[in-house]
């Protein structure tokens, strides 16, 4: 082979059959190779039985003894996204609790104390989530402040959640199962009144998830409080509005219409919600009332009248006047009324007094 200074001098030779196998077994073995790679990358396309719109994913925390957070209670449903709701759990570190938790997470976050190390706990938990699927886990270092810097470990985290494709088991879109947000006790006061033993009747709120409920079904998995309620008898059922739905680009009519992006119960975080028999139920301790916020009078006057059971004709109505000296039976109502003006009364002298300042 000549030098030819015009070109670059080429060692290798150039050609398809230059670089191919020279033995027959490489090239089978390659393409065997080949083959698995491309079959591994192939799944089993799983059915999605979930009607509407899908509901909140579970994301349990579960973290060692001696840090729980004594002031939420029940689930937490936030809006993280256009398209994504997440329901925070907080997992107890009793087996039955671990074992509730395991069957309807999501994403499990174990909490990991950086200072102390691992604790029989989590190794609990984590084997019990084997045992029921192995959903996704990610773990968490607490206590990193006595070591380095945190400043954006929490948005890393908020992050990693919002981006993560969480797979579905398939024995849990085959059953039904609720996790509920809250429950009421709809007994009879007279039942209870004559036996404080006797079997009640509760109505529970929550999300449905796996498949839809079937017509004649006379039990449900319904995991409420951490504690397992399997095998109850319910009677009826009927859906409601989501209290925390996704945003959605159409124009608001009115300051109520606001999209609400937190939804406890429980904790006492929530908007008024009407049942079937249009029974109203406020909750008082919103976020404006908590500990550390100020307290806006306003919305303070507008909950006190929300609070009321009768129109102003009716109590107008139910009112009278003395003209002896007589003093009357005065109804609980009227007490209820007298409480709340002086409520009222006592709002607007303390407003006052901060305007004069």
């Amino acid at each position: 082979m000549k030098l030819q200074p015009h070109k670059a001098y080429r060692t290798r030779q150039s050609g398809s059959s230059a670089f191919g196998f020279t033995s027959s077994v490489k090239a089978k073995r390659s393409q065997m190779r080949a083959t698995e790679k491309e079959q591994r990358r192939l799944h089993i396309p799983t059915i999605d039985r979930s009607y509407g719109e899908p509901p909140p994913y579970v994301v349990v925390v579960q973290e060692p003894p001696r840090h729980k957070v004594p002031e939420v209670r029940g689930p937490v449903t936030v809006v993280s996204g256009k398209k994504r709701q997440l329901q925070f759990l907080d997992c107890p570190n009793d087996i039955n609790g671990m074992i509730d938790c395991a069957k309807i997470a999501d994403l499990a976050l174990l909490l990991i104390d950086a200072s102390h190390g691992f604790e029989m706990e989590t190794f609990e938990f984590l084997n019990l989530m084997q045992n029921h699927g192995l959903p996704m886990f990610m773990g968490v270092l607490t206590h990193l402040d006595k070591f380095k810097c945190t400043k954006t470990d929490i948005c890393n985290l908020t992050k990693f959640i919002s981006v993560k494709k969480f797979p579905s088991l398939h024995w849990r879109t085959c059953r039904p199962y609720v996790v509920v947000d809250r429950f009421e006790d709809v007994t009879p006061p007279e039942r209870v009144h004559m036996n404080n033993k006797c079997d009640r009747n509760i109505t529970i709120y929550g999300y449905l998830r796996g498949c839809n409920l079937k017509k004649g079904t006379k039990s449900c998995n319904l995991h409420g409080m951490l504690v397992s309620m399997t095998a109850l008898k319910f009677s009826w059922g009927t859906g409601l509005a989501d209290p925390c739905p996704l945003p959605s680009a159409a124009k608001k009519k009115g300051l109520r219409d606001k999209e609400k992006l937190f939804y406890a119960p429980m904790s006492g975080l929530g908007d008024l919600l009407y049942d079937k028999d249009a029974d109203k139920e406020a909750n008082i301790l919103s976020s404006s009332l908590l500990p550390g916020k100020a307290q806006d009078v306003g919305e303070m006057l507008v909950k006190l009248f929300q609070n009321t059971k009768y129109s102003i004709d009716e109590k107008f109505e139910k009112s009278f006047i003395s003209v002896f000296g007589r003093k009357p039976n005065i109804s609980s109502d009227a007490t209820n009324n007298a409480k709340i003006w002086m409520m009222i009364q006592i709002i607007l002298m303390t407003s006052s007094i901060k305007l004069r300042k």
